[in-house]
């Protein structure tokens, strides 16, 4: 069988313009997963945003799953929702009172996400001058079997100087 020049250059065209879709955002496709994934990533991201700003250490505990860990500056790392727990009832309680967390790269690895981003908290201590704490986090996120994501990892360090 012999092919046709136009047939040669339509056969590319085609085959070009399958893989080009592959490569749009979608439900199938390599950036379709980012997308989605970033998707869920802000939607978790604003339930943190809010739990920090209504004052519910349980509701941000539950952003993470029952043996994640968190592994906060100048601490030693925390294992375990309740631990976690405890761990933001006393920030909270110490005057964090919004955090604003910034996606800068999600990656798709599996039923895992990672996450890379910076992060800006108020903190106003009852009596206290009010400030701010600027820096980077990495965090890893698992989705469940229902479909939502749960932290396993949570690490950030602040961008500011130390303070004396």
């Amino acid at each position: 069988m012999k092919f046709s020049t136009f047939t040669k250059v339509s056969s590319f065209f085609l085959i070009g313009a399958v893989a080009a879709k592959s490569l749009l955002p979608g439900k199938r496709g390599g950036l379709g997963k980012i997308a989605l994934a970033r998707r869920a990533v802000e939607a978790a991201n604003t339930k943190f945003r809010d739990a920090v700003r209504l004052g519910k250490a349980a509701d941000i505990a539950a952003l993470y799953s029952d043996n994640a860990f968190l592994l906060p500056p100048h601490q030693d790392m925390i294992n375990g929702r309740d631990n976690i727990e405890a761990f933001w009832r006393t920030g909270l309680e110490m005057g964090i009172k919004d955090a604003v967390l910034t996606s800068a790269e999600v990656d798709v690895h599996g039923d895992r996400i990672r996450e890379i981003g910076t992060y800006t908290l108020k903190i106003w201590p009852e009596g206290k001058t009010a400030w701010e704490d600027a820096g980077k986090y990495l965090v890893i996120w698992r989705k469940t079997a229902d479909g939502s994501l749960q932290l396993e990892a949570d690490i950030w360090n602040t961008s500011l100087p130390a303070r004396p």
